[in-house]
């Protein structure tokens, strides 16, 4: 669920995630920290579909060598830099650090009596980590490798299965709750991408588990308050210094909102940009194509603390 900032910060892809081949020459952190990171070929892709999802549990240097580069898939498009350059990646938790709408999701995870979990877009892994921590069998899975290292660096790391990949990429699981939290529905513009996300979570579950996600309710038009006045702040973060974020609307186009984060590094002037388009799918939508997936939509809630905003569906894979 979103942060209580009316800005999109939370989970902030471009059009271009979750797939494509990745290349560790297109991550060059000397070249990406001096200009601009919005043009994809500066970010980190994510293994094309049907590969197989890279295991980093022994290790994320180890981990890389092991991507499979799949046929198929949605096209050549990578991980909004945001989560695919290190430099800011390590400072995505320090800028958004409350993370209490995770304790939403820990609850359905206890609620539903779920041991194992499924953590689709976990990003730095806060809630990964939150539910190892208390005792679950839990594997998380990004297409951004920058992201994954600063996840496991985090305490209860070491008892999470990081995979560097994409849904479609999974290996063979069967889980009881499978989790997009964050508005990560989001970032699957098509219905293609959509539909096959889908697809892979409800074959990673076990007869009778659930799906659950959250989505912002187009009709409240979250988008009008993503601007310079509202967003911009200064933050001082420790070993960091001082950054200083806005962010900008740039286009409305039917359900498609892309907008652009700005990010200035005071300590040496360095200033990035990230760019991002997320969908806004009205409820009949993503009831139908759960439906279209094999799911029964048991629920749809509202989220507590931005209500009459956000939608978190409730989907369960039939017995």
């Amino acid at each position: 669920m979103a942060a209580s900032t009316p800005t999109p910060h939370r989970r902030m892809f471009t059009s271009s995630l979750f797939t494509g081949g990745w290349n560790p020459a297109d991550h060059d952190r000397r070249a990406v920290s001096q200009r601009s990171v919005a043009d994809p070929a500066d970010a980190q892709s994510c293994p094309k579909s049907r590969g197989h999802a890279a295991d980093l549990s022994a290790g994320l240097d180890d981990a890389i060598s092991l991507v499979h580069f799949g046929s198929g898939g949605y096209g050549d498009r990578v991980a909004d830099p945001i989560f695919a350059e290190r430099r800011l990646a390590e400072v995505y938790d320090p800028l958004d650090p409350d993370r209490s709408d995770l304790d939403v999701y820990a609850a359905m995870a206890r609620e539903f009596g779920a041991h194992s979990v499924l953590d689709i877009g976990c990003g730095t892994g806060a809630f990964a980590c939150l539910l190892a921590h208390q005792g679950l069998d839990v594997t998380a899975v990004d297409p951004a490798a920058a992201s994954l290292e600063v996840a496991r660096t985090k305490p209860g790391a070491d008892r999470v299965r990081w995979l560097h990949g994409c849904a479609v990429d999974l290996p063979p699981l069967q889980v009881d709750l499978a989790t997009m939290t964050a508005n990560v529905a989001q970032v699957f513009l098509t219905d293609e991408d959509w539909a096959s996300t889908l697809l892979a979570a409800h074959a990673a579950l076990r007869p009778g588990g659930r799906l659950v996600f959250e989505t912002r309710d187009p009709t409240a038009k979250a988008w009008l308050e993503w601007n310079h006045e509202r967003s911009h702040k200064h933050t001082m973060i420790p070993g960091v210094g001082e950054v200083e974020t806005w962010v900008d609307l740039i286009d409305v186009s039917g359900d498609l909102v892309s907008f652009r984060w700005t990010f200035v590094f005071t300590s040496d002037g360095t200033r990035l940009t990230s760019d991002s388009t997320l969908r806004f799918r009205r409820r009949d939508e993503v009831a139908a194509s759960l439906a279209g997936a094999g799911y029964l939509v048991s629920e749809v809630r509202q989220a507590p603390d931005r209500p009459g905003r956000e939608m978190v569906f409730i989907a369960q894979r039939p017995e």
